[in-house]
């Protein structure tokens, strides 16, 4: 699961049998270095060779597998559109979809981008919610394709974790003609729209990140408590934040909580970017971008500049 994890083996969004193969060279070149190095394991080297090689097939014949179910699912399955933006692009865009393609797409709804807005139809079709709840929407109408009809809006959006999946497509298109184009080219590519990629919701980074929380809160809250103890400013609050991030409720390095104590990019953390600098002077939307920015930046070394930064300043 290492090799795996190092070599971006585990994707939400498509299945690398290229990068599986890389795993698994990995695996088998330590592994076999352990035997080399240990003599008392020499007698396993058949056994790892063949654990590797059975393991390769059933690998590589499950992605291809799984590949040729989501192209069959494709082909026969019609299209449930959800179209992000109510604007003279859409009305354009969802006329020619219900003339040219009828039986193989069906306009489930709009989705809009303001929460100021109150509608329940647009150009006769329902308005079935706001775009920061694009998961649960994908969810509830089985949403198989997302069209964005304002490039300007589509830069401050996000891919969240339901745009990741395979399963949703996702096309930035201001006319039917753009949106033709998209299709092909992602058919083509298997690429997605230029949106900004939250790394933070990715499968790899959150397994990563619980795997850090489990390790950090078990050795701060038994070996490193002294630490705790001689470098925390409030002893208490910190223990038991400590105890949230064991038990899956809060992280380590996280989110700044705004002023509903939640974020839809993740959890909150008992450090964060925000957190550096004197957050409560900083208004909400700076709090937000700096939220956004590190979920869509996220990496493991974002983190830990971030500990360093705030140890350096104590």
């Amino acid at each position: 699961m290492l090799s795996m994890l190092m070599v971006e083996g585990y994707y939400d969004r498509k299945y690398p049998i290229r990068k599986v193969i890389s795993g698994l060279m990995v695996t088998f070149f330590v592994l076999s270095s352990f035997t080399y190095f240990f003599k008392e394991y020499a007698f396993s080297r058949g056994v790892l060779l063949m654990m590797i090689v059975f393991t390769l097939v059933g690998s590589v014949l499950v992605r291809w597998g799984m590949g040729l179910l989501e192209t069959l699912q494709k082909k026969t399955g019609a299209r449930r559109i959800g179209i992000v933006g109510m604007n003279g692009n859409s009305e354009n865009i969802i006329r020619r979809i219900i003339a040219l393609e009828a039986g193989q797409s069906t306009v489930v709804g709009v989705i809009t981008t303001d929460a100021n807005i109150i509608a329940e139809r647009f150009s006769s079709l329902p308005v079935i919610g706001n775009y920061e709840y694009i998961n649960k929407l994908i969810a509830d109408f089985q949403l198989t394709e997302i069209i964005l009809t304002d490039r300007s809006a589509g830069r401050t959006m996000h891919l969240s974790a339901g745009l990741m999946s395979p399963n949703v497509k996702v096309h930035t298109a201001e006319n039917y003609e753009e949106l033709v184009v998209s299709r092909l080219v992602g058919e083509v590519t298997g690429t997605k729209p230029a949106l900004p990629q939250v790394r933070l919701l990715t499968f790899r980074n959150r397994v990563l990140k619980r795997g850090i929380d489990i390790l950090g809160s078990v050795f701060l809250l038994t070996v490193g408590l002294p630490l705790v103890f001689l470098l925390a400013q409030k002893k208490k609050s910190t223990f038991i934040g400590l105890q949230s991030v064991f038990l899956g409720r809060k992280s380590l390095v996280g989110m700044y909580p705004a002023e509903s104590n939640q974020s839809h990019y993740g959890k909150i953390g008992l450090i964060s970017l925000a957190g550096l600098h004197d957050a409560p002077a900083l208004s909400a939307a700076a709090i937000e971008e700096l939220n956004r920015y590190y979920a869509e930046k996220y990496s493991f070394s974002l983190d830990l500049d971030i500990c360093l930064k705030l140890y350096w300043r104590k």
